[in-house]
């Protein structure tokens, strides 16, 4: 869980998701999840997971952990989903199973202890995709890099422009939904924000 994490932007239609979501793989994302509200579409979510094999990249499934079983992949859960020992006692051992901190490192702290694989804070900037979305100041994960053992993903409004300060303030990976998807060209989308990652990482 290093470099872009993209998320999939809810109510799309299949064919034009897919069409997205390779464009993304291809350009380099670390990871990709199926987040779909009220509740993902089984049919997507296969396709998904044939999509992302190809490229041998991970899928996460967002909340459904009984999803994620079926098909062998990660999941991703909130404070109101299913507890991280669940998730984890549900799928294969090297199941990837993130789980969201908001902006409490001790929720974090919890969720490594409990055997995640990442914790995501956020939202780091006002987000489109969850406008009412409680805010993280990207202090809090400064503080948390010093703790926390397990890779730290930053979501909310993040894009080309601004994926920089989410880097150097200490996060490992950057989950984006409008900053790929709402972008005209979804690929290059990811190639910037790889290139913020890169010159991070440098």
């Amino acid at each position: 869980m290093r470099g872009v994490y993209a998320i999939t932007p809810a109510a799309w239609a299949q064919r034009d998701l897919l069409e997205a979501c390779g464009a993304a793989l291809g350009a380099g994302i670390c990871a990709l999840q199926y987040r779909d509200k009220p509740a993902p579409d089984s049919a997507t979510a296969h396709a998904l997971r044939e999509l992302c094999a190809r490229h041998q990249v991970p899928l996460i499934i967002n909340d459904d952990v009984s999803l994620a079983a079926a098909l062998g992949c990660g999941v991703h859960v909130g404070q109101d989903d299913a507890a991280v020992p669940q998730a984890r006692a549900a799928l294969p051992p090297e199941a990837i199973v993130g789980a969201s901190a908001y902006g409490d490192p001790s929720l974090a702290q919890a969720a490594q202890d409990d055997g995640a694989s990442y914790v995501a804070f956020g939202s780091v900037f006002a987000s489109a995709t969850k406008p009412g979305a409680r805010r993280c100041p990207l202090a809090v994960i400064t503080t948390a890099r010093d703790t926390l053992a397990v890779p730290i993903v930053a979501i909310g409004g993040i894009h080309a422009g601004n994926a920089a300060q989410v880097f150097a303030a200490g996060a490992d990976c950057v989950a984006v939904v409008d900053g790929i998807f709402g972008q005209d060209d979804p690929a290059a989308a990811v190639r910037s924000l790889r290139a913020a990652y890169d010159a991070a990482a440098a």
